[in-house]
């Protein structure tokens, strides 16, 4: 890793909502990097818009530092994280990466592939700013290892209401009952009810972890991880037939669709629900043709972040 990109980031962190952090060599010079490389998977549609937001501003406030953007095409990083998995297996890692909160974190900093980044919390201020709970998440025996850069709303429901109007669907659906009514309005009018993106399988993973817990509900739902619900009980089987049902009034095709693609099928009134994240720069982009809600039952949210790696012996 370049010796002064723990500065880099900070600069960016600050003038971009908090994009990124990484680690220094504890050189207190002034910074000599002429590039900064971030590896992401933001690379379409509203994502792509976000981060060259984040970017303009970058190159605007660090005229003699390159940012080389690493971005790879693919939906919540499925290629991403294969070509970023063989850059570290080389010694090859950007200054800094995307990946999300939580567990996901623990492999890479047991795998001595991240710096800690709680001295840089403290400096700017973060550990004050983020949400107490937030900052558990990206931290590791005490040290935290990651900065968030936005936040994921992973149980969305976007719709065309030009396209509702017309199939006689006039207000979000507040119950799986009502869903699949609405679902049945649209089939009926000629369109396809439900928008999937079957490219990569994480849309369709979503759709699933959203059925489990429209099914059986927060409680039980958050017993799946707990041990108080079985996995072979009645409540996964009565959210199994409902995923296959909801399935059924998706799009031919599916499997060769990424999000972008299924959204456009919204937006163009061709399909009449698109279950799908928020993220505020896609959400910019998409809610000028389409209206949202969050989907029956309470959300589940995702923390993402961009983190830094460490090159053994070059820091």
């Amino acid at each position: 890793m370049r010796k002064n990109s723990f500065r880099l980031v900070a600069a960016a962190a600050a003038i971009a909502l908090a994009v990124t952090g990484c680690s220094s060599s504890g050189d207190d010079a002034a910074n000599t990097d002429t590039e900064f490389e971030i590896f992401t998977w933001w690379a379409s549609g509203g994502e792509a818009a976000g981060l060259q937001g984040m970017i303009d501003v970058y190159k605007a406030e660090n005229p003699n530092t390159e940012f080389i953007n690493a971005a790879v095409a693919g939906g919540a990083g499925v290629n991403a994280k294969a070509v970023l998995q063989s850059r570290l297996d080389a010694n090859e890692p950007p200054d800094s990466f995307q990946a999300h909160a939580g567990m996901e974190l623990d492999g890479y900093v047991k795998g001595g592939q991240l710096e800690d980044l709680t001295s840089l919390y403290s400096s700017e201020g973060w550990d004050k700013i983020f949400p107490a709970d937030l900052i558990k998440t990206l931290t590791v025996d005490g040290k935290i290892y990651s900065v968030p850069v936005n936040i994921h709303r992973a149980n969305v429901l976007w719709w065309n209401p030009a396209t509702a109007t017309k199939a006689g669907v006039t207000k979000a659906p507040a119950t799986l009952d009502e869903f699949f009514a609405d679902l049945e309005k649209f089939k009926k009018a000629g369109v396809t009810g439900l928008a999937l993106a079957g490219k990569g399988d994480w849309a369709i993973a979503h759709l699933m972890d959203w059925m489990l817990l429209a099914s059986m509900g927060a409680d039980k739902y958050e017993g799946l991880f707990n041990g108080s619900t079985s996995w072979t009980g009645p409540e996964v089987a009565a959210a199994l037939k409902n995923f296959q049902k909801a399935l059924s009034y998706g799009n031919k095709g599916a499997g060769n669709l990424d999000w972008p693609d299924a959204g456009k099928l919204v937006t163009s009134g061709k399909a009449g629900f698109s279950r799908n994240c928020w993220y505020i720069p896609m959400a910019i982009r998409f809610i000028h043709t389409s209206s949202w809600c969050s989907t029956p039952q309470r959300c589940n949210c995702m923390v993402e972040g961009l983190w830094i790696t460490s090159r053994t012996g070059c820091i």
